[in-house]
């Protein structure tokens, strides 16, 4: 009966036949380096300062070695690796040309080799890194691959949401919601719009009947007319006949000035021309941008420029320096200190404002302000607690805004910023967090 033939077990694959390296000691013991090294006395053939690392400064310590072995692997078409054997027979070799061998001399072989054969399956994987796709190298890229993402696992800490029980969404997602919203009102606003010009065309097309009417208003008796403004209020009725004694004819002028001052319920059939002025808000403020000018959630915004989930993560980032700072004086060394325990951004610089607790971002290369950081001086806390919490708060604004402009998502300009509804809503929600640290600090 045939004996069984046993399976040669695999070793793994450093021990595997790999590049051929024959007679590849002769150009160790060519270079200058190693072979000083070896008449020296090291009992290594790598650098005294390799150590146990793998990396591109040890690599480069080691290149008389390493270089012979690459040239090889870049001929073969494999780009295989030595063996492990095959290494330590040509590192012992090295050795016995340089009459040194031992037992010392072959342990430390055994463990050069394995270092040796690590250092060039570093370079390997440096060299192939080209086959590879190149990275997202902003975050605005980022959000472009999430949302072009339709299924799967999502990018960003939200990425594995739908692995969990309920996971699954049954509606738009929120920044689906709110691409809706906008095209919805957009929608309205053209309707609007259409609406407006259809009034205008039928009053252009008005019949010869009611033009007929406007005439004979017009055509109105001057005793009408005065009748009219005796019911308007008895100091007005007063001054016309006092007007009217002094001077029996009216000017040119007067005509205009009365034309002028005319309500616009008496005024029927004239045309509304004049433009309408920008939104403000109370105290001349400018007024909120349009919700659909927005590029990002407040969610994405807080994680990726502020490392925060919550108003309570913002509030705790406050909590330290208003701990640090709460019992200094106003002065203007505690001024300089406060500046230099927050951080400006490149392109922003803080206006403190002493006369009320608040700091303004300030546009550096314009010299506008952008947002304003403040609470009520009413608020709880002292002076000095309140304006490094408004400080603290502002620094925070200024990193937004220079993230949103390193990513490309607004213009390096401030009439962009300050139409930017994401930073609008940002500094709002910063504000809010500033007073409820200023409240949980209150209460310590």
């Amino acid at each position: 009966m045939a004996a069984k033939t046993t399976k040669a077990q695999f070793r793994g694959e450093a021990f595997e036949k790999g590049l051929d390296i024959a007679e590849i000691h002769q150009k160790w013991d060519a270079d200058s380096e190693i072979r000083n090294r070896l008449r020296g006395g090291a009992m290594s053939l790598l650098h005294p300062k390799s150590g146990l690392t793998c990396d591109n400064s040890t690599c480069s310590l080691n290149k008389g070695l390493l270089t012979p072995i690459l040239m090889g692997m870049s001929a073969n078409p494999d780009r295989k690796l030595p063996g492990l054997n095959d290494l330590r027979h040509e590192m012992a070799c090295c050795f016995r040309a340089n009459n040194r061998v031992g037992k010392e001399v072959m342990e430390a072989v055994a463990g050069d080799a394995t270092h040796l054969r690590k250092l060039l399956s570093h370079v390997k994987s440096k060299a192939r890194r080209h086959e590879v796709e190149k990275p997202i190298l902003t975050k605005r890229d980022q959000f472009r691959l999430k949302s072009g993402i339709k299924s799967g696992p999502k990018m960003g800490r939200k990425g594995h949401r739908g692995k969990r029980a309920g996971g699954k969404a049954k509606g738009p997602s929120k920044r689906r919601r709110g691409v809706l919203r906008a095209s919805s009102r957009r929608s309205l606003g053209d309707e609007a719009e259409n609406d407006d010009e259809l009034v205008e065309e039928a009053s252009m097309k008005a019949s010869p009947k009611a033009k007929a009417k406007a005439k004979a208003k017009s055509k109105a008796s001057p005793k009408a007319k005065s009748k009219a403004k005796a019911k308007a209020s008895p100091k007005a009725a007063a001054k016309a006949k006092a007007k009217a004694k002094a001077s029996p004819k009216a000017s040119p002028k007067a005509k205009v000035k009365a034309k002028a001052k005319a309500s616009p319920k008496a005024s029927t059939g004239a045309d509304d021309t004049t433009s309408p002025k920008e939104k403000t808000t109370k105290r001349g403020r400018r007024a909120p941008p349009p919700e659909d000018a927005s590029v990002m959630s407040l969610e994405d915004g807080l994680w990726w420029y502020l490392s925060a989930e919550t108003e309570d993560d913002l509030k705790q980032q406050l909590l330290p320096l208003m701990h640090k700072y709460h019992e200094k004086k106003l002065c203007p060394e505690f001024k300089k200190e406060l500046k230099a325990a927050t951080t400006e951004s490149e392109n922003f610089a803080f206006t403190m404002y002493w006369t009320r607790p608040a700091v303004g971002v300030q546009h550096k290369e314009s010299g506008i302000e952008i947002g304003q950081i403040s609470t009520a001086p009413k608020a709880q806390g002292s002076w000095a607690t309140k304006m490094v919490a408004v400080t603290d708060g502002a620094a925070m604004l200024g990193s937004f805004i220079e993230g949103l402009l390193g990513d490309g998502y607004i213009e390096n300009n401030p009439e962009a910023m300050t139409q930017s509804y994401d930073i609008y809503r940002m500094k709002e929600y910063i504000k809010a967090a500033v007073h409820s640290a200023l409240e949980e600090f209150a209460e310590l």
